[in-house]
């Protein structure tokens, strides 16, 4: 017998849509969590579920993903994020400044801001799919490059 995979929107009561915001995520988790924690009750195996949604859900890229899993539809990464990329890896690879790491980091939080916006737009004309795994794609790479710059950064300042 086959295990049903529980709905990751469905888990927490939220609307299965491409754009959610973090408070609403962390809100409904929190809400349902707060009765199916094992230290007031709850059983392990519903707070384990909730937390995988909360995970699922609370990411753009990892709420894209879920949404496209079963979608056969595939795209690459938008040009505009690859122009980025150069930049990037320079100073993956060795900046010496905080400085630099930060103008690229601003870079990619616009870039980011940009994604938001057209995950706004998607969330408008949901459900429609178009183009939707080339925004999941965007998300996770600028998620990737995100947590490297704070790393770097981080192993600049403490020395």
């Amino acid at each position: 017998m086959t295990r049903r995979v529980p709905d990751a929107f469905a888990l927490l009561d939220l609307p299965r849509r491409p754009w959610l915001t973090p408070e609403s995520v962390r809100a409904a988790f929190q809400r349902r969590a707060a009765a199916a924690h094992p230290d007031v009750g709850g059983d392990a195996s519903d707070f384990s579920a909730l937390t995988w949604a909360h995970e699922t859900l609370r990411s753009p890229a990892a709420r894209l993903r879920y949404l496209l899993e079963n979608d056969p539809s595939t795209q690459s990464v938008p040009g505009e994020l690859m122009d980025l990329f150069p930049q990037v890896a320079r100073v993956l690879r060795g900046a010496d400044r905080v400085e630099e790491i930060g103008e690229v980091q601003a870079l990619v939080a616009k870039e980011l801001n940009r994604a938001e916006e057209d995950l706004r737009s998607f969330d408008l004309a949901w459900p429609e799919r178009a183009g939707l795994a080339a925004l999941q794609a965007r998300f996770a790479i600028l998620e990737k490059w995100i947590t490297q710059l704070r790393e770097a950064r981080l192993r600049l300042e403490i020395g």
